[in-house]
């Protein structure tokens, strides 16, 4: 029954999260297009210098700020719970577990098209970090 209980709670915790990071990455992407028809000028000054520009050859131009970084997540240990047999009877006895260090590269490019006339036509989102 414990078990039971442990698993229902984590996975409603997990549901939770997915569905934070989306409502998060929404309102990332909502802000970001935010800048459609806006000035390039405005982008920048607002923003600071891109990571990237690209001259097209229609005369417009691309855009791009990106961010990217290493995270590492666990480490340490947890307490679980074995049914173990003993004198007749099933006890629950504690046990630690280590939790695994694991490590991944963020990112996430913000790419803005801009017209001839630098105004941003249209932004695009690129990576797993986007929000």
């Amino acid at each position: 029954m414990f078990l039971r209980l442990a698993l229902i709670s984590a996975l409603a915790l997990m549901l939770t999260g997915c569905g934070a990071i989306q409502a998060r990455k929404e309102r990332y992407a909502a802000e970001q297009n935010k800048w459609v028809g806006r000035s390039v000028d405005d982008l920048v000054s607002a923003k600071g210098v891109p990571t990237g520009t690209f001259s097209l050859s229609n005369g417009g131009k691309i855009i791009e700020y990106a961010k990217s970084e290493s995270k590492t997540s666990g480490g340490g240990s947890h307490t679980v719970y074995k049914s173990v047999y003993q004198n007749g009877q099933w006890v629950q006895v504690p046990q630690q577990q280590a939790n695994p260090i694991s490590t991944y590269t963020a990112n996430c490019k913000t790419i803005f098209k801009a017209s001839k006339v630098n105004i941003i036509e249209s932004v695009t989102l690129e990576g797993n970090d986007c929000y």
